[in-house]
C-alpha cells in the first residue's frame, strides 16, 4: 500500500486555541481543539478546554448598531 505523502504544517496550541475560538459553539470548538492537538501529536488539558468555556460563556461585546461586533463583521479575529 502507498501512503500518500501530506501537506502537514505543525500548530503551536495557542493558535490551535484561536481557530476553536472561531467555531460556532463549545462542542465544536472542543472537537476541532483535540483533532488540531493530536494532529501536532499532543494531548489536551482540562486548563485548554477552561480557555475555551471561558471564550463562549463570557457575553460578546455589542457594537453600537445592536449586533455583536462578529455579526457586524467588524470581528475579524473571532
Amino acid at each position: 500500500m502507498k501512503v500518500k505523502e501530506q501537506n502537514t504544517v505543525a500548530t503551536t496550541t495557542e493558535m490551535n486555541l484561536a481557530a476553536a475560538k472561531c467555531c460556532e459553539n463549545f462542542q465544536k470548538a472542543c472537537l476541532l481543539f483535540r483533532m488540531l492537538e493530536h494532529a501536532n501529536n499532543r494531548g489536551t488539558g482540562e486548563h485548554q478546554f477552561d480557555i475555551l468555556e471561558r471564550h463562549f460563556s463570557e457575553p460578546k461585546v455589542i457594537h453600537r448598531s445592536g449586533q455583536t461586533f462578529k455579526e457586524s463583521g467588524y470581528d475579524n479575529f473571532c
